[in-house]
């Protein structure tokens, strides 16, 4: 599932409350067709509450929304926006970004920016105030201060039709990427079942981190761990509790994040159960989660 960021970082220089209303309610009846047309979140991410989040002197985004004449947009901007802090929504395992410092070009003027980097490495998308005519563009283009050639793209949503389209495509095309990968899951060997919550929880995950589980499937094939099962303890480990209900494997993804695969088999079968992340908690609830389900799929057959 696509998530979009409110860009606060790209409102600064000489504007004025109307130009924040205005680009608001454009961009909010862009982000509404979005949401009807694609797969994304139904909602904005903000750095904090709306009411805490200023976008220039003593106007906070909650006043831009109190703002808005039509009752109906209103009403799904307070929706929209509910979802906070912004930094609950990052997983970044790569910290060498930490010590990097990225820019955006605006009127010739560079702008310092810190959360959009972090929407770009984690395949976000840009809710934009058009506040300016640079950010009128699909994309942002952020620039490493240190190195001009260290560069980051964000897709980025603005209020216009031919924009919407734009990013209604890219989403497309990435849930596409996203269905083909899950079936190529569901090839790995000749009979695999997978439960409904894998399936779902598999869709949400990045092209780069589906394709990072299904090349650990294939290796451990290919070297012949999976199939008949021989746990290494490196790409599988087993963690079964209970061997009087389920065997219970997982398979151990380590980048670009942490991710564990439940699996099991019955005959031939490859059984997939759940997916979870290494640091969802206390991972004997993820195995019993799994467990659960590897025995529903395992009753089907």
């Amino acid at each position: 599932m696509e998530k979009f960021y409110f860009n606060n970082e790209c409102i600064v220089g000489a504007i004025s409350k109307n130009d924040i209303d205005i680009s608001l309610k454009k961009t909010l009846k862009q982000f509404k067709e979005v949401v009807k047309k694609t797969n994304v979140l139904n909602g904005i991410i903000t750095e904090s509450l709306p009411s805490s989040l200023e976008l220039m002197d003593s106007y906070t985004l909650l006043d831009a929304i109190e703002n808005i004449g039509d009752r109906e947009l209103k009403r799904l901007a307070f929706y929209y926006f509910q979802k906070f802090p912004i930094e609950n929504e990052f997983n970044i395992e790569d910290e060498s970004i930490f010590e990097k410092e990225f820019s955006l070009l605006l009127g010739g003027n560079s702008i310092s920016t810190f959360y959009l980097p972090f929407i770009s490495i984690e395949k976000g998308y840009s809710f934009t105030l058009q506040v300016h005519d640079d950010l009128k563009s699909h994309q942002l283009e952020l620039i490493e201060n240190n190195n001009p050639n260290d560069r980051l793209i964000v897709n980025n949503l603005y209020g216009e039709i031919d924009n919407t389209e734009v990013i209604k495509t890219i989403i497309d095309e990435i849930e596409k990427l996203k269905l083909s990968s899950l079936e190529k899951v569901k090839s790995i060997i000749d009979e695999v079942k997978t439960h409904k919550s894998f399936d779902r929880d598999f869709l949400k995950l990045s092209p780069i981190e589906q394709e990072s589980i299904l090349t650990l499937f294939n290796n451990s094939k290919g070297e012949k761990y999976l199939f008949p099962i021989k746990p290494d303890k490196d790409k599988i480990k087993e963690v079964t509790l209970d061997k009087s209900v389920i065997n219970v494997y997982e398979l151990r993804v380590f980048n670009p994040k942490s991710l564990r695969v439940y699996f099991s088999f019955k005959e031939t079968t490859l059984l997939i159960g759940f997916l979870g992340t290494k640091s969802s908690g206390n991972q004997d609830d993820d195995i019993k989660f799994a467990e659960q389900r590897l025995v529903n799929l395992y009753n089907t057959i």
